[in-house]
């Protein structure tokens, strides 16, 4: 019975990878097999077995003990079978753990203990044979009782010496390494990390090694040869496929610049970028770092970061919600015919949570349900939505990933910032209930699309979102920036663009390569952005499929000023009124009255 259960154990499909030895026990017999469960090439870990006059003994080391005069070894797949009423004659034989068809018609996983009556010592040759166990013997002979040796002290000893010799080496090139690094890069701890992990691996392979060699053999001779290798690949490791000093300086500079380049070695060591990390892969991961922090840090703080108060307001503006409750409303007429009670939704970009209210509210306003798909790719700005929601809004968590609010369900998806639009569709279409298959609209609040910047192999990438929108939802809310805002970065890049293109200027434009395209400062990092004019978007939504546009303005002013001051908050709901309009006698009226107000003096009209 032991033997047939310990058998269908190993045989199990999927089961993971194992470092212990197994043992199995019934009253008839213990068996153990020096095996390890499938999946893993690595020799299994040793096993040795003695007899005494009265008891057998198992155990993972040869250890000194009254009674034993001598271990026997077992070699890798080898089963040992000890009857119970005779201990003191174990039966070696072979275990064939590729046979595994043969074996599970021999033991039946649903054989049951009480009404298998067999026992184990009625078990002839033959039967053995068809289980896969090669070559027993027949006659069961009594295992040899060999005279005391210190061959397998002596080689444990051996490699216990070497291991303790291959660690130390190791480390001191490991220390070589990591102070061979630039110290800004040496300060984050991701880099020194890999290397670290680099030993780690290259130990274990030395250890598994030195088990393998023969002692009879030059076992130090070959132990040098193997620490010499192991020596070999830490460094192959650590420098293998490593970016070139253009793509490294491409990074930018100062404390964004070590952080990019930190991560492009960390993305050149992946199997998947083995051959095609660029500087421009690095910055479009490190952006999503620094919005990691950003979103963290302006929870915490009591003032923005940004000049714009983007932290400081956590509900949306006045023009964003007239602009997404008619989007809603058209949503919803294109799907009155439809027999779904709910509404599904994408918040391409959700950061912290601006609209999570406002869902609620519209839900309300409309007598609808919504299910959104809350889509990001910074984990710190979906940890701030969380607590956010929670907290404050009267989200309660179904799990890990799901918020509901009566008549709103929330879902969290975490995208990569490296991902083309055909894969993050794919994300965003999984997160949809059973039975569903598409959105009826997609919103891109203020700055996702225009945060999108261009990637190797992947030109235009904003307007291949957009097109991937088109596919995904027939509505689409989408919030950009104008080339009224930052007037200064704008006109840096765009000299830095038309100018001499040199490893410095390189440095400075990153990821702005672009027309339209810029970073912007916020605290001591910068942010890339992208422009793009009402004509130009209008176009652009064109080519991605959309048949029917509508343009309006967001806003003037900054979303902080707007909030805290109610008189400029009623002039700009009168300028954007005009604006819409495109009235501009009128807008030059309001601009007139404003400057002459702001200087104390009467002005005729």
């Amino acid at each position: 019975m032991a033997i047939r259960k310990a058998f269908t154990v190993l045989c199990r499909t999927g089961i993971p990878p194992s470092s212990l030895n197994v043992a199995a026990a019934d009253t008839a017999a213990i068996i153990c097999c020096r095996y390890r469960t499938p999946g893993d090439e690595t020799i299994p870990p040793p096993l040795f077995v003695a007899s005494s006059t009265r008891s057998c003994y198992f155990a993972s080391a040869p250890i000194v003990s009254s009674g034993i005069s001598s271990w026997i070894e077992l070699g890798a797949n080898e089963v040992v079978v000890a009857d119970r009423l005779h201990p003191v004659e174990p039966t070696l034989s072979k275990f064939m753990p590729d046979h595994v068809s043969l074996q599970r018609q021999f033991f039946d996983d649903n054989d049951d203990d009480d009404d298998d009556t067999e026992d184990l010592r009625t078990l002839n040759s033959e039967q053995f044979s068809s289980s896969s166990i090669v070559s027993p013997l027949a006659k069961q002979p009594k295992m040899k009782i060999e005279p005391a040796s210190d061959h397998l002290f002596n080689k444990r000893q051996q490699v216990a010496c070497w291991l303790k010799k291959a660690d130390t080496e190791l480390r001191a090139e490991t220390t070589r390494l990591i102070q061979s690094i630039d110290a800004p890069i040496r300060k984050n701890a991701a880099e020194t990390k890999i290397i670290a992990n680099a030993k780690k691996t290259v130990l274990i392979k030395v250890r598994q090694g030195l088990n393998n060699l023969n002692y009879d053999t030059d076992f130090d001779r070959l132990a040098r040869v193997l620490l010499d290798d192991a020596l070999q690949e830490l460094n192959a490791r650590t420098l293998n496929n490593a970016p070139d000093r253009a793509q490294l300086d491409a990074c930018g500079l100062g404390v964004d610049g070590d952080l990019a380049r930190s991560l492009l070695k960390e993305l050149s060591r992946q199997e998947s970028h083995t051959k095609n990390a660029t500087a421009l892969e690095a910055l479009a991961l490190q952006q999503a770092k620094l919005y990691d922090a950003r979103f963290e840090e302006a929870e915490r703080a009591a003032v923005g970061l940004d000049r714009a108060g983007v932290e400081e307001v956590k509900d949306v503006m006045t023009a964003e919600r007239d602009a997404f409750r008619c989007a809603l409303g058209l949503a919803l007429y294109k799907k009155q015919e439809s027999t779904h009670e709910k509404l599904y939704l994408v918040d391409f970009g959700a950061g912290d949570g601006r609209f999570c209210a406002e869902f609620v509210r519209a839900a309300d306003a409309l007598k609808t349900q919504l299910f959104v798909v809350a889509y990001e790719v910074s984990v710190g700005a979906l940890r701030a939505l969380k607590r956010r929601c929670v907290k404050n809004l009267g989200y309660t968590c179904s799990d890990e990933v799901s918020l509901t609010n009566g008549k709103v369900t929330l879902v969290l998806c975490q995208g990569g910032p490296l991902e083309n639009p055909t894969q993050v569709c794919t994300r965003l279409v999984q997160c949809l209930p059973e039975n569903t298959n598409n959105f009826d609209m997609v919103l891109s609040g203020w700055g996702s699309t225009s945060a999108i910047p261009d990637l190797p192999g992947q030109p235009q990438r904003q307007l291949a979102f957009d097109t991937a929108f088109a596919h995904l939802a027939p509505v689409l809310l989408q919030i950009v920036s104008s080339p009224n805002n930052f007037l200064k970065p704008q006109s840096e890049f765009q000299r830095l663009r038309f100018s001499t293109r040199t490893p410095g200027t390189i440095a400075r434009l990153r990821l702005a390569t672009t027309p339209g395209s810029f970073y912007y400062p916020v605290a001591e990092h910068e942010y890339f952005y992208t422009a793009v004019s009402a004509q130009e978007e209008h176009e652009r939504l064109l080519s991605a499929g959309f048949s029917r546009i509508h343009l309006r303005a967001c806003n003037v002013a900054s979303f902080r000023d707007l909030t805290n001051n109610p008189v400029l908050a009623k002039l700009e709901t009168l300028v954007l009124f005009y604006i819409n309009r495109d009235d501009k006698r009128a807008l030059e009226a309001i601009l007139f009255r404003a400057v002459a107000t702001a200087a104390k003096r009467g002005v005729h009209w």
